[in-house]
């Protein structure tokens, strides 16, 4: 298994059976837990670091991932007692020191077994999930939260706030579940659970008050000593698109191989989705060992059934597919671990929102009596409103959403605001759901930090709902399912210091995306890379649905049992399907997959709604 699970509770009753806990959990190669126990508390880990479990007096912590410490005398400590001994040393004296201290990707659970209290953390990235349920005797805790339902006294039904999440976000973001009574360990967090309660607190948010006008070095040696640091052997591979991030890493890898470095690519023989030409420039650029394969309708019916079971909540995220196959690609090409560029966008400004909220950012510098005296009034007159295109039309849009409050302006065209929750939802589900919950967490997300700047904040919302809560969890959960490690050296702790340091101003240079990366990269990566514009790695479902007889056939399955389940207005479904067939078959085949998904999810699991 993968992962680590575990639980602490008085009643001699109710003990969870561990076995049936881990079965829960990832299944990854020839990989042997280790298990400690002393009163009521269990542990079951993954099969390194070979330090992960260890017990001192009253307590006892199992960790999962590979951390080390950036305090000098700690790592002397923890070379000679193991990672796990001197972490919980540490935590005796001083938990968010400890943390604070720690690097790398790793979840932690720590338990106090006089006490009955435990504590979890999760990096400040969230590269390792941990989800927990307090008890009122204890607290049970699993790295997938699916290990937790079999405990006795944890609800495990379906959480009607989290599945509104779910559609709103195609994901379910930390710290809910899809469950109820179980919860997730949310990035560069410490919770402490005793007495059935659970106290929530950071470790580490990101500090943009030592910025200087510009870095004292340049990226790319940060870069590679992220990649070093993953480990590169001669099992290594990359992930790539041929995007800035993923031949930045493989480029980079090449360097530090002695063979040309593997490097894996997904196609798609639909127009305005390959990249496949973009990978091959940086293969001749780099000389790399290359393997690709064109992904095919029939392909993504066949895996539709196992991504559903291999997620732990339902997962909207149509591109977990082509990355589960382009996986598997590596793994039969030998690949033990495959570096994937995940975070440069993120971290270096490579996203279009990034320059659209700018751009809307402007029209707050216009003095407010020419905007409410003039602008606003012209543009708003009744025939503009009326006539619904021209100039005229578009500049009054734009008035629209530049005085919109952030972040919620970031989601103008998402479904739940272009269309009222009660068309698309069961009128009596809807009862049991704040249809504002999602924009507070967004907002609570873009407010925390120590920063007013508009970019940095967007930044580090998208840290959260863009890499932990999705990306990080999709490239994840399918490397694990295709039987290989994954890292990712754009988001190494040095890494994300270093983005950190660098000033808004450069990373967005006017309206330029990832010019400070661009700029950085120059001479390193392929002129035809750097001047690309920005594309996805996303899945043409939409195409595919009209055409592939099977998917169709699947996907008209699903979509007519989850009619069923009491959530989603049967009405609105109905006219999903009919817009999808008549118009913009990429944009709503998106919310049929997200529909179908969360069907077929239930069905693997077992859910009842």
């Amino acid at each position: 298994m993968a992962g680590l699970c575990g639980w602490i509770r008085t009643r001699e009753d109710a003990q969870p059976d561990l076995d049936t806990m881990a079965s829960a959990l990832p299944s990854h190669g020839d990989e042997r837990g280790r298990t400690t126990g002393a009163r009521h508390g269990a542990f079951v880990r993954s099969v390194y670091p070979s330090d992960g479990v260890a017990t001192i007096d009253n307590w006892v912590i199992a960790l999962e991932g590979a951390p080390t410490f950036t305090d000098s005398a700690m790592m002397a400590r923890a070379a000679e007692n193991g990672v796990a001994r001197v972490l919980l040393e540490e935590i005796a004296r001083n938990p968010d020191r400890a943390f604070s201290a720690l690097r790398g990707p790793f979840s932690v659970a720590a338990i106090n077994l006089l006490e009955y209290e435990a504590l979890f953390a999760v990096d400040r990235m969230g590269r390792r999930p941990l989800a927990y349920a307090p008890l009122p005797d204890g607290v049970a805790f699993a790295s997938q939260a699916t290990a937790l339902r079999s405990v006795d006294g944890v609800d495990g039904r379906l959480n009607p706030q989290s599945a509104y999440h779910y559609v709103y976000f195609h994901v379910v973001p930390s710290p809910g579940t899809i469950f109820r009574g179980i919860e997730k360990v949310a990035p560069g967090e410490i919770v402490q659970v005793s007495n059935g309660r659970a106290h929530r607190r950071r470790f580490w948010r990101p500090d943009f008050s030592q910025r200087a006008r510009r870095p004292s070095s340049p990226l790319l040696p940060v870069v590679r000593d992220a990649v070093a640091r993953t480990g590169v052997s001669e099992t290594s591979g990359a992930f790539l698109s041929g995007g800035l991030d993923s031949s930045t890493v493989a480029g980079v890898l090449n360097e530090q191989t002695d063979e040309a470095a593997k490097a894996f690519t997904i196609g798609f023989a639909q127009e305005g989705y390959d990249e496949i030409e973009f990978a091959r420039t940086a293969v001749r650029h780099f000389n790399l060992d290359h393997y690709d394969h064109y992904i095919t309708g029939p392909e993504v019916a066949a895996a539709f059934g196992e991504v559903a079971r291999a997620y732990d909540e339902p997962f909207g995220n149509s591109s977990a597919v082509p990355t589960l196959i382009c996986a598997r690609l590596a793994a039969r090409n030998g690949v033990t671990d495959l570096l994937a560029g995940d975070g440069g966008d993120e971290l270096f400004a490579g996203n279009e929102r990034y320059a659209t909220q700018k751009l809307f950012g402007l029209y707050q510098h216009v003095p407010s009596t020419l905007r409410r005296s003039l602008l606003e009034p012209f543009f708003g007159r009744a025939s503009v409103v009326r006539k619904g295109r021209g100039f005229q039309h578009k500049v009054r849009r734009y008035i629209e959403q530049a005085n919109m409050s952030m972040p919620g302006r970031t989601q103008t065209y998402n479904l739940l605001h272009t269309t009222p929750a009660a068309e698309v939802f069961d009128e009596a589900f809807l009862a049991d759901v704040d249809t504002e919950a999602p924009l507070a967490a967004l907002a609570a997300a873009y407010d925390d930090g120590d920063t007013a700047d508009p970019l940095d904040r967007l930044l580090q919302m998208d840290w959260k709902f863009t890499l932990a809560d999705n990306d990080l969890r999709k490239v994840s959960r399918m490397c694990d399912l295709a039987g290989v490690n994954v890292h990712y050296p754009l988001l190494d702790d040095a890494l994300v210091d270093y983005a950190i340091s660098v000033p808004s101003s450069l990373k967005l240079k006017r309206f330029e995306l990832r010019s400070f990366y661009k700029q950085e990269t120059a001479g390193f990566l392929p002129a035809e890379i750097i001047n690309k514009s920005k594309h996805g790695f996303g899945l043409p479902f939409g195409e595919w649905l009209r055409t592939d007889d099977d998917l169709r056939a699947l996907i008209g399955e699903r979509v007519d049992q989850v009619k069923a389940r009491g959530v989603f207005s049967e009405r609105w479904v109905d006219t999903l399907l009919a817009q999808h067939a008549s118009d913009h078959a990429a944009f709503y085949g998106n919310f049929v997959w997200v529909l179908a998904m969360f069907e077929e999810w239930c069905q693997q699991h077992d859910v009842v709604c």
